[in-house]
């Protein structure tokens, strides 16, 4: 890659960095966690593993993915977790993709990688063409259906690749035959093996793509604020044949919206439907919701619970649990992760930079069952020992701790997370020092500890925590 290209991308580092939302959701304890990638280093820094009821993050030594390549500048990342009670996650990959396997260190917060768990496989699932500037998005459906990983061919559609037990890793074709209006993928699980799909449509439209199991035709795609003509197009629709529907003037105009840059996030809550977010060119929040059959805007609720954005079209993270009405947005506001927090009853928290997590101390890695669960036990700690605890612990509460020490100590479940991310060339030459230095995410400030937003709840059994990471290679010869 020619010096000038470098440059470039450099400049482009911080506005579009990679961002990523999962969750993990014991029968106990639904936990968010966030990534995104450093852009002067390059590492991919995440939440603390041990996280319990909202992500745990710290600026001064923050956590980052061991991985042995480094990923390429502004990687798209997509990232996924479920509860797997067979201590394993038997992942395969495709030709090009790196499957590892990451254990979760207890006592930092940190994840380890396996000795024996990275592999690269051949082109098993037959996958064709990967764009250079894919975007990435990934449902797990768990118990359901396995894994499922939407991208960009070189032709710019979306595609499929599926991963279940029965096939291991398989190409199924793209969501729609029509290229899309920009590079950015979002995915959320419905019910069971139902997924909605959102990406641009053109400069003043969005796509739903929702697969749907029972219905004949699988996928149906449908357009917002303007409508799709009547028959609904289909994954098998030639592209000639998917037109909007330009009769009636649309109800509702898509504010601030750039479809060339924006980053699209969707969550879906129970009974009530899509919500779809997005950082506008006014680098606002913006979020769209389809219900009683129309797509409307929802009304700011005020800069304290959705701040202004560092960027215009920033990239954002949205978290979505299964069954669940709560939502979690990250992005970057101030140079610092905001976390925003939507609770089961519909109303947003204020803003708040995610805690800072030192779990280096000899409590939170506690594998001592006697005082470690007598610990745990005491979820109702008075409020002068939980602040005396933040202090010491960088901001996870005596709860959580004792939370987390149980798991270590009698655990009988494991958490498993998909990472999916492009990697840097082999041939590339090294960002140079300028760049990395012009990078704001790049110098790591402490933060002031916020006030505990949700509570914290002991975790049920958690002895191994596993991770999958998988990223493609694209090496050359």
């Amino acid at each position: 890659m020619s010096r000038s290209v470098i440059a470039v991308a450099c400049l482009l580092a911080r506005p579009v960095v990679g961002l990523a939302g999962w969750w993990t959701w014991s029968p106990y304890t639904l936990t968010p966690h966030f990534a995104y990638q450093d852009p002067g280093s390059g590492d991919i820094l995440h939440s603390s593993c041990t996280s319990n009821g909202s992500a745990s993050f710290s600026t001064k030594n923050p956590n980052k993915f061991p991985l042995k390549e480094q990923p390429k500048a502004a990687t798209p990342l997509a990232i996924s977790g479920w509860w797997d009670d067979d201590l394993n996650t038997p992942i395969n990959a495709d030709d090009g993709i790196v499957n590892a396997y990451l254990i979760c260190d207890n006592t930092t917060g940190n994840y380890k990688l396996d000795t024996d768990g990275e592999e690269v496989v051949s082109d098993s699932a037959g996958l064709p063409s990967v764009n250079e500037k894919t975007g990435l998005a990934v449902a797990e459906l768990g118990d359901s259906g396995g894994s499922r990983v939407y991208y960009h061919d070189e032709d710019g559609r979306v595609n499929l690749l599926a991963y279940d037990d029965d096939t291991d890793w398989r190409y199924d074709g793209p969501v729609s035959l029509k290229k899309p209006g920009g590079m950015t993928i979002a995915a959320v699980q419905t019910k069971g093996t139902n997924v909605s799909v959102v990406y641009p449509y053109d400069s003043k439209d969005i796509v739903v793509a929702r697969y749907n199991n029972d219905n004949k035709s699988k996928w149906r795609l449908e357009s917002f604020p303007t409508p799709f003509d009547s028959p609904a197009p289909t994954n098998a629709t030639d592209p000639s044949d998917i037109r909007l529907d330009t009769s009636t003037a649309a109800s509702l105009t898509l504010p601030s919206y750039d479809s060339s840059a924006v980053d699209l996030g969707v969550a879906n809550q129970a009974g009530k439907g899509l919500t779809v977010f997005y950082i506008g060119k006014d680098s606002q929040l913006h979020a769209i919701t389809h219900k009683n059959g129309a797509w409307a805007e929802e009304d700011s609720p005020g800069k304290k619970k959705w701040p202004e954005a560092d960027d215009a079209s920033a990239r954002l993270a949205v978290v979505s649990p299964l069954d669940s009405d709560e939502i979690w947005v990250y992005y970057l506001s101030g140079d610092k992760i905001q976390e925003l927090h939507k609770s089961d009853g519909g109303s947003w928290d204020n803003a708040q930079t995610p805690s800072s997590n030192n779990s280096t101390d000899s409590d939170s890695g506690s594998e001592g069952g006697d005082e470690a669960t007598s610990t745990g036990g005491n979820s109702g700690a008075t409020e002068t020992e939980s602040a005396a605890a933040d202090s010491d612990t960088g901001g996870m509460t005596a709860g959580a701790k004792a939370g987390v020490g149980v798991g270590v100590s009698v655990g009988v479940l494991a958490i498993a997370a998909g990472v999916f991310f492009f990697l840097r060339r082999k041939r590339q030459a090294p960002v140079d020092s300028e760049c990395k230095g012009s990078a704001e995410l790049a110098t790591y400030h402490p933060v002031e500890l916020p006030t505990e937003v949700h509570e914290p709840q002991e975790l049920s059994g958690i002895q191994n925590q596993q991770y999958e990471l998988l990223g493609d290679t694209r090496r050359t010869t």
